[in-house]
């Protein structure tokens, strides 16, 4: 009998993604010529803006934040994030003012450049400065949500003012160093967290009952402007209904929220209805001052009983959202019964 050593496997490699990554990863695997995570903005700047000052402040702020120079690349099937040490950058500056409608003209062009795909192992953001006229610009941030959150972008629109003053004035050389975002630490969810997560249940809801196989990954942007009239009234009706909450905000959300909901019933004829809606994931004062992703996403459901009406589906809505600002803590999305969820809000 011949025995023979066997040699030791290597480990499995493991992704060094934060759970909200990864999802967003696996989702543009899934849909890879769609480019549903893409986050484009404009904003609109008022003033002269010096080309040369405004590509000094994105480029010392792209050299100073690790979560802009991240790339994500594929290893042998695994994701894994990896920081550029060095990413130089030429902001494109675009002129519009010539044209009738300039702002019109930047909308388009706008909605044209968001649909670009971005590779993930090369770059992850794209940015230009537009002249509209006479001291007036738009600055268009396009940015793949692997790396980036809606706080995340507002953050980066007050560092790059503070960072264009520094060049105006001759002190960019003196700007602060970054809080880096592979440096944090989150803090682990308690375990009556855990728990409560555990406890939920929440499943896909058959649009127009259609199942999910029937379902394409081609995503349409459609908007929908409510006007100031609506806005406004949806906002009192917020506050004087049974979604009045601590704040208009909140009441607002549960307002949107059971309005959802309502409609989801309506068009799959379930009677268990949920969505997954994200939070800030930004507990801690030095979270909310570092660039990157820390949103999670966390699952709100109602059961529909029959002869339910609007002001009873508000109440549970309530009730449910009520639960979900208390138990949303960093980490917990993992015990969420979320990734079953196929409709999403986002709220802002």
């Amino acid at each position: 009998m011949t025995v023979a050593a066997i040699s030791p496997q290597p480990a499995a490699m493991t992704s060094n993604l934060t759970i909200a990554q990864q999802l967003l990863w696996l989702g543009q695997k899934l849909a890879p010529d769609s480019p549903l995570y893409n986050m484009a903005f404009l904003f609109t700047l008022t003033g002269e803006i010096k080309p040369v000052h405004f590509q000094a402040a994105f480029q010392a702020l792209v050299q100073r934040s690790d979560a802009l120079r991240m790339v994500i690349e594929d290893v042998d099937g695994v994701a894994q994030r990896r920081v550029l040490s060095e990413l130089d950058y030429e902001v494109a500056v675009l002129d519009f003012s010539a044209h009738g409608d300039p702002h019109a003209a930047a909308r388009v062009w706008a909605q044209r450049h968001s649909q670009t795909l971005f590779n993930l192992s090369e770059r992850l953001f794209e940015t230009a400065l537009i002249r509209l006229g006479a001291d007036c610009y738009t600055w268009y941030l396009n940015q793949h949500h692997v790396i980036t959150d809606i706080q995340s972008v507002q953050h980066i629109y007050k560092i790059l003012g503070n960072f264009y003053r520094r060049s105006v004035e001759g002190t960019l050389a003196q700007a602060p160093v970054l809080p880096s975002y592979g440096d944090i630490t989150l803090p682990s969810p308690s375990s009556r967290t855990i728990d409560y997560w555990q406890q939920q249940q929440a499943n896909s809801v058959d649009l127009y009952h259609r199942t999910a196989p029937q379902v394409s990954a081609r995503t349409r942007r459609v908007f929908c402007e409510l006007g100031l009239g609506k806005t406004a009234a949806l906002k009192q009706l917020a506050i004087t209904s049974p979604a009045q909450a601590l704040t208009p905000q909140l009441s607002l959300f549960n307002l949107v929220a059971g309005i959802l909901l309502a409609y989801l019933h309506r068009v799959s004829g379930s009677e268990r209805v949920a969505f997954a809606t994200p939070t800030h994931g930004r507990p801690t004062a030095a979270l909310k001052e570092t660039i990157g992703i820390f949103v999670e996403l966390f699952p709100l459901q109602a059961e529909i009983d029959p002869g339910e009406t609007f002001a009873s589906l508000l109440r549970k809505v309530s009730d449910a959202s009520g639960g979900l600002l208390r138990y949303a803590q960093p980490g917990a999305s993992q015990s969420a019964p979320s990734r079953q969820v196929n409709v999403e809000l986002n709220f802002i």
